[in-house]
């Protein structure tokens, strides 16, 4: 089959022909039908968090279900699947408590390591979804209802990044959030589901910017300090939660403004 690999010394991907992945007895092989990667897997291939090289990018993926593994009941051939990229434990306090991006041996499938464990699961599944076919285990799963097409299946983990942030941040309606770098696609996510609260999206080099009118936010500019300074809303800042377990909820502060 096709796949887009990363490897050890190149600094760009490389399309190669390599076997297709024989599934194990728990483990699901998917025919992928739509993919995607972001740009910043690069610079994880940079940092060295991409630990089992050459390996196949491709963090996002859909498609049918091409084989299924002799212990797999839960599946059948043929049926319409995403692969839930997150890897971790299952076990751990983290992972008992929603809280999985915290484990040991949390890593992302197609796109890097980042526990600091035996990383047992991304030994055996660190390839991707851009190829032609992706193994993955059953228990990482997740069915796709027929009115849902696979480029927004393959999508899914973006909007679902979006919405805990949103949940996480405790924003009451009318409040105002900051989405910082909102340009990428979870950051473009996280500003589409923010109605019902007004947003600033915070680019560096760029002045904030509130929501157009009819988009979750009243359409109002705020540049200057006498105006942002008049107006002191409660202030939630949507970010990734990093090595706290709680996420960052700043106190309002005063504006500088642009001028």
């Amino acid at each position: 089959m096709l796949a887009v690999r990363a490897h050890q010394g190149h600094a760009e991907p490389q399309l190669d022909t390599v076997p297709v992945p024989e599934p194990g007895p728990q483990d699901v092989l998917i025919r992928i039908l739509a993919a995607g990667i972001t740009p910043g897997v690069l610079r994880v291939l940079a940092l060295g968090r991409l630990r089992h090289l050459p390996t196949i990018l491709g963090a996002e993926g859909a498609g049918t279900i091409a084989a299924v593994g002799a212990k797999v009941t839960r599946f059948r051939v043929g049926d319409r699947v995403r692969p839930h990229p997150n890897l971790n434990c299952g076990r751990c306090r983290y992972c008992r408590t929603d809280r999985d991006m915290m484990c040991s041996q949390q890593a992302i499938m197609g796109h890097g390591a980042f526990g600091d464990g035996d990383l047992v699961s991304y030994a055996r599944y660190h390839d991707g979804a851009l190829a032609e076919y992706v193994r993955a285990p059953h228990w990482q799963i997740d069915s796709l209802p027929d009115g849902v097409g696979f480029t927004v299946g393959a999508e899914v983990n973006h909007f679902a990044t979006a919405a805990r942030a949103l949940k996480c941040a405790g924003l009451a309606p009318g409040a105002t959030v900051i989405v910082t770098a909102p340009t990428g696609s979870i950051g473009a996510a996280t500003v589409s589901m923010a109605r019902g609260v007004r947003y600033r999206a915070a680019d560096p080099g760029r002045p904030l910017r509130t929501a157009p009118a009819g988009r979750g936010g009243s359409g109002r500019r705020h540049r200057h300090r006498d105006d942002c300074n008049r107006r002191r809303p409660r202030l939630g800042l949507v970010r990734y939660r990093g090595a706290s377990d709680r996420p960052t909820r700043p106190r309002a502060r005063r504006c500088r403004g642009h001028h």
